[in-house]
Protein backbone atom coordinates (compact mmCIF):
# COMPACT_ATOMS: atom_id res chain seq x y z
CA UNK A 1 0.00 0.00 0.00
CA UNK A 2 2.85 2.37 0.84
CA UNK A 3 4.42 1.77 -2.60
CA UNK A 4 1.14 2.64 -4.34
CA UNK A 5 0.82 5.92 -2.43
CA UNK A 6 4.43 6.85 -3.21
CA UNK A 7 3.94 5.98 -6.90
CA UNK A 8 0.77 8.10 -7.05
CA UNK A 9 2.52 11.04 -5.39
CA UNK A 10 5.40 10.80 -7.86
CA UNK A 11 2.96 10.73 -10.75
CA UNK A 12 1.12 13.82 -9.44
CA UNK A 13 4.38 15.72 -8.93
CA UNK A 14 5.47 14.79 -12.45
CA UNK A 15 2.15 15.88 -13.96
CA UNK A 16 2.19 19.12 -11.99
CA UNK A 17 5.51 20.00 -13.60
CA UNK A 18 4.43 19.08 -17.12
CA UNK A 19 3.74 21.99 -19.37
CA UNK A 20 2.99 21.51 -23.06
CA UNK A 21 5.48 23.19 -25.40
CA UNK A 22 2.60 25.23 -26.78
CA UNK A 23 -0.97 25.71 -25.67
CA UNK A 24 -3.18 23.08 -27.22
CA UNK A 25 -6.22 23.93 -29.29
CA UNK A 26 -9.41 22.80 -27.62
CA UNK A 27 -11.82 23.77 -30.39
CA UNK A 28 -13.13 21.30 -32.93
CA UNK A 29 -13.09 22.10 -36.62
CA UNK A 30 -14.52 20.72 -39.86
CA UNK A 31 -12.75 20.53 -43.19
CA UNK A 32 -15.28 20.29 -46.01
CA UNK A 33 -14.97 18.95 -49.54
CA UNK A 34 -15.88 21.28 -52.39
CA UNK A 35 -18.50 20.14 -54.87
CA UNK A 36 -20.64 17.06 -54.30
CA UNK A 37 -21.94 16.52 -50.78
CA UNK A 38 -19.85 14.17 -48.68
CA UNK A 39 -21.09 10.67 -47.94
CA UNK A 40 -18.36 9.97 -45.38
CA UNK A 41 -17.12 11.72 -42.26
CA UNK A 42 -13.61 10.97 -41.02
CA UNK A 43 -13.25 11.94 -37.36
CA UNK A 44 -9.92 12.60 -35.65
CA UNK A 45 -9.98 12.64 -31.84
CA UNK A 46 -6.78 13.50 -29.99
CA UNK A 47 -5.67 11.89 -26.74
CA UNK A 48 -4.78 13.23 -23.33
CA UNK A 49 -2.54 16.33 -23.50
CA UNK A 50 -3.19 16.61 -27.24
CA UNK A 51 -5.03 19.16 -29.32
CA UNK A 52 -7.33 19.25 -32.34
CA UNK A 53 -4.58 20.74 -34.52
CA UNK A 54 -1.30 20.03 -32.73
CA UNK A 55 -1.77 16.25 -32.48
CA UNK A 56 -2.17 15.78 -36.22
CA UNK A 57 0.49 18.20 -37.53
CA UNK A 58 3.46 16.84 -39.39
CA UNK A 59 6.89 17.52 -37.82
CA UNK A 60 7.51 20.09 -40.56
CA UNK A 61 4.20 21.78 -39.70
CA UNK A 62 3.18 21.93 -43.36
CA UNK A 63 0.22 19.56 -43.46
CA UNK A 64 -1.48 17.34 -40.91
CA UNK A 65 -3.54 14.16 -41.16
CA UNK A 66 -6.90 15.94 -41.53
CA UNK A 67 -5.52 17.89 -44.52
CA UNK A 68 -4.00 14.75 -46.03
CA UNK A 69 -7.35 12.94 -45.88
CA UNK A 70 -9.22 15.94 -47.29
CA UNK A 71 -6.80 16.27 -50.21
CA UNK A 72 -6.55 12.55 -51.01
CA UNK A 73 -8.09 11.97 -54.49
CA UNK A 74 -9.57 8.68 -53.27
CA UNK A 75 -11.44 10.50 -50.47
CA UNK A 76 -13.26 13.09 -52.62
CA UNK A 77 -16.59 12.49 -50.88
CA UNK A 78 -15.23 12.65 -47.30
CA UNK A 79 -15.45 15.57 -44.90
CA UNK A 80 -13.12 15.68 -41.90
CA UNK A 81 -13.85 16.58 -38.28
CA UNK A 82 -11.02 17.11 -35.83
CA UNK A 83 -12.50 16.99 -32.34
CA UNK A 84 -10.98 19.25 -29.72
CA UNK A 85 -11.46 19.29 -25.97
CA UNK A 86 -9.55 20.50 -22.91
CA UNK A 87 -7.18 17.86 -21.60
CA UNK A 88 -4.61 19.69 -19.52
CA UNK A 89 -3.24 17.88 -16.45
CA UNK A 90 -4.42 19.08 -13.05
CA UNK A 91 -6.59 21.78 -14.60
CA UNK A 92 -10.20 21.97 -15.65
CA UNK A 93 -10.69 19.39 -18.36
CA UNK A 94 -13.63 17.75 -20.10
CA UNK A 95 -14.75 14.31 -19.04
CA UNK A 96 -15.53 11.59 -21.56
CA UNK A 97 -19.31 12.13 -21.37
CA UNK A 98 -19.00 15.87 -22.08
CA UNK A 99 -16.70 15.16 -25.02
CA UNK A 100 -19.08 12.55 -26.44
CA UNK A 101 -22.14 14.81 -26.12
CA UNK A 102 -20.40 17.79 -27.77
CA UNK A 103 -19.02 15.60 -30.57
CA UNK A 104 -22.42 14.04 -31.28
CA UNK A 105 -24.04 17.51 -31.27
CA UNK A 106 -21.44 18.78 -33.75
CA UNK A 107 -21.98 15.78 -36.03
CA UNK A 108 -25.77 16.20 -35.90
CA UNK A 109 -25.53 19.96 -36.50
CA UNK A 110 -23.55 19.26 -39.68
CA UNK A 111 -26.32 16.95 -40.92
CA UNK A 112 -24.10 13.89 -41.14
CA UNK A 113 -26.97 11.53 -40.25
CA UNK A 114 -29.39 12.97 -42.84
CA UNK A 115 -28.14 10.75 -45.71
Amino acid sequence: MKQIVVAMLLMLVTLAGCQPAERTTSSSFWLKQQGAPADTAVIFMHGVLGGSKETWKSPSGIEGWPDIVLNDPQMIRADVLSVGYRSEPLREASNIEEIAVRTLRSIRDEGVFKN
